[in-house]
């Protein structure tokens, strides 16, 4: 819940990102589903590239790479909230149990009025 968002992982962290990113362009699913995309309304937020590469992760130069990093600790901090967060518990526990385990690992979630209608705003439509 506290990501340490540091310089120094931040190229391991686009790496892996990139990794997932080139292990889907053969799938077809995958594929299909971007078509969709491609399809969609360009104005939509449906139609935005989602996985992230390196060209669109990482800075052209490690020297701003710092610049980054803050830009990823704003985003952070402006939507990483519980107002944003949807969370699916499933368990043969019981329901109180689960409750309890729920509120204890997402209780340290900021409870803050985030602006989640900032990407949506004016929402075109999807097609």
């Amino acid at each position: 819940m506290s990501p340490l968002l540091n310089v120094s992982a931040l190229a391991r962290e686009a790496n892996a990102v990139n990794n997932e990113h080139n292990k889907n362009i053969n799938n077809d699913l995958w594929r299909m589903y971007r078509m969709t995309q491609v399809a969609a309304n360009a104005s939509h937020p449906y139609s935005w590239f989602f996985t992230g590469d390196l060209e669109t992760l990482l800075p052209p130069s490690p020297t701003d790479y710092n610049a980054r990093r803050d830009q990823i600790l704003a985003f952070f901090q402006a939507y990483y909230a519980a107002s944003t967060c949807q969370v699916v518990v499933y368990g043969s526990e019981s329901l109180q149990t689960l409750i309890e385990w729920t509120t204890t690992s997402f209780s340290a979630l900021p409870l803050v009025t985030t602006p989640t209608s900032v990407l949506l705003e004016d929402d075109p439509g999807f097609i």
